[in-house]
């Protein structure tokens, strides 16, 4: 018996809060010379949260309850998921065991998230002024066959572009020694270029699993996308380059992507169920005032 809409919308919630909690696994990583050889683990395991992060930003800025109730939802979460980061910095080594410096580095982290989800959130509050995700009537559903451009979405496609390629020159222009790369300003831009890499994937998967038509072809066209902002997100930490901590590796190269792809990849399946529940990301309805 399949399950309802609001069934499969529970399941979704309850699983995101288990997803929050990934970064518990690299407890499991032998902290040893070989530890190198499972940063592409790490990494995979670190990043899930992250999808859970941006599928409650989509929330927090398309959907329906009001939106204070929204907002203080996406902080809690992002709350919820900073514990579990805090549990597992510990082992290695990079918080002090000292309560209040824990105490210290779970503001910082939840303090982030919640900057990544609102800031992502109130984006796609802007795109909710002309598109909503309700459930459309099947008499008002008009499929275009085809992939079609408009001029606005050219300009907004080469805009999105010139701002990935200068926020990755400033971000590896900031961070070329140990002194920039802890400056105020390099954690400016590597947020900034964070922030505009995690939007356009949350931004296209949302619009390839929810739009009307068949999204085959486009969830494999947001992939390939997240791909090339993955790639884009390994130039800017310098893993091209001979690294102090992990050599000139290419696999290491290769596998950082996951830091763009997995978050992606759990956007699009949350949507995916999403659209199971028979929602769809519509543009919204004027409502012209009927002539007295």
């Amino acid at each position: 018996m399949p399950l309802s809409a609001r069934s499969r919308i529970r399941w979704l919630v309850a699983v995101h809060f288990l997803l929050g909690a990934a970064p518990l696994l690299v407890l499991l990583v032998p902290k040893n010379n070989s530890f190198a050889y499972f940063i592409p683990f790490v990494w995979t395991v670190v990043s899930i949260p992250f999808g859970s992060m941006l599928t409650a930003a989509v929330w927090v800025g398309l959907g329906k309850a009001r939106w204070p109730w929204r907002l203080l939802g996406g902080i809690l979460f992002c709350f919820y998921v900073a514990i579990w980061f805090v549990m597992y910095e510990p082992s290695l080594n990079i918080v002090p065991q000292r309560l209040i410096d824990v105490l210290v580095s779970y503001l910082e982290t939840a303090a982030g998230f919640c900057a990544l989800v609102l800031s992502v959130g109130c984006s796609f509050m802007v795109i909710g002024r002309w598109f909503e995700l309700r459930i459309p009537e099947l008499n008002t559903i008009s499929i275009k066959s085809g992939i079609r451009f408009s001029m606005l979405q050219m300009l907004l496609l080469t805009s999105a572009v010139a701002i990935v390629l200068s926020l990755l020159q400033a971000t590896r222009s900031s961070g070329g020694d140990e002194v920039r790369a802890e400056s105020t300003g390099h954690e400016i831009v590597s947020y900034a270029f964070l922030f505009v890499i995690e939007f356009i994937n949350s931004a296209l998967a949302v619009g390839a699993t929810l739009r009307l038509g068949r999204i085959i072809g486009r969830v494999a066209m947001v992939l390939l996308v997240s791909l090339a902002l993955g790639v884009a997100i390994a130039l800017g930490m310098g893993l091209d380059e001979d690294s102090p901590w992990f050599g000139h590796n290419w696999w290491l190269f290769a596998c950082s992507t996951f830091i763009a792809v997995v978050p992606t990849l759990v956007v699009v399946v949350s949507m995916l169920v999403v659209r199971s529940c028979g929602y769809r990301l519509v543009r919204r309805e004027r409502r012209v005032a009927a002539a007295t």
